[in-house]
């Protein structure tokens, strides 16, 4: 059981850093919140993928799991950044651009993870 404590913290360790260089890279190009968005897209899309290998392989709890789905995809994943920019969104009275950055965040994001799981079954 100790073993799975290191793949998540290893696979945390790599998303983090994946996200930020992500982030990084998109900001430098779009000087917007594409980066995150990118990110959670992706991120739901291995989510989905991984739900539909792990419900193949009849077990709820394997290393690659939790390096890929716990570690990787809960370091990369930026939903707590994504509030804190739906946050600035509102004080600076974007307000349009706050709604149309949650419903595509939230949409496109579940849909990835579907596509993700249907593509892996």
């Amino acid at each position: 059981m100790a073993k799975y404590y290191l793949y998540v913290a290893l696979g945390g360790a790599i998303g983090c850093v994946s996200r930020f260089a992500v982030a990084q890279m998109a900001w430098a190009k779009t000087g917007g919140f594409a980066g995150t968005l990118t990110i959670n897209i992706i991120g739901s899309l291995l989510l989905g993928v991984l739900l539909a290998l792990q419900q193949k392989a009849g077990t709820n709890l394997t290393a690659w799991y939790c390096f890929l789905g716990i570690g990787f995809c809960g370091g990369f994943t930026t939903y707590s950044t994504f509030s804190v920019e739906c946050v600035q969104l509102l004080l600076t009275n974007k307000y349009s651009l706050f709604l149309a950055y949650i419903l595509t965040s939230i949409i496109a994001s579940i849909l990835a993870a579907f596509i993700g799981f249907q593509a892996a079954k």
